[in-house]
């Protein structure tokens, strides 16, 4: 995709998703780095109904949830590049078959094959099964709770998964 080359300008576009076919994506970029920056102000706070909370991120909130890509990068390079970003629903109903995706932080992202994904649940830890060539796992979780979701023995990659 071709940017005009436009100063002071950022660019909020919906693209289709190099990662996952026939699924799409929301491209936040500019010129520089501070018209992405500008794109991505204007975008939380026209079109995202609680910015007030959204861009707590930017003035200190510091969380595994809110680390930023730069910080990912240099945590992947401190973890041996094994650091992932693992994508599925917050909340979903037992019984309810679920896609889980998982990315590697490389540069560029790319999907994560052929890795192991565990739950962590009350009774222990539980391997789920292995990512396919699409960094993608199909799982169905049958009882209520809250599930943290693994990649390998990565610590630095989960995600928390409520069922009710």
């Amino acid at each position: 995709m071709e940017l005009p080359q436009i100063k002071n300008t950022g660019f909020v576009q919906v693209v289709d998703n190099p990662f996952a076919q026939g699924h799409k994506i929301l491209l936040v970029t500019g010129v520089a780095a501070e018209d992405t920056e500008r794109a991505a102000s204007d975008f939380v706070f026209r079109y995202w109904r609680h910015a007030k909370e959204a861009i707590t991120s930017r003035v200190g909130v510091q969380s595994d949830e809110y680390t930023s890509v730069k910080d990912k990068k240099q945590l992947s390079k401190a973890n041996n590049g094994d650091f992932y970003e693992i994508v599925t629903l917050n909340e979903i109903k037992p019984g309810q078959k679920i896609k889980i995706v998982v990315y590697c932080f490389s540069e560029p992202p790319t999907p994560a094959s052929e890795k192991q994904v565990w739950v962590m649940s009350e009774i222990g830890r539980t391997l789920i099964g292995t990512t396919n060539k699409a960094g993608e796992l199909f799982h169905t979780f049958e009882m209520p709770g809250t599930f943290e979701i693994s990649v390998d023995d990565n610590s630095q990659s989960k995600k928390t998964v409520i069922v009710k």
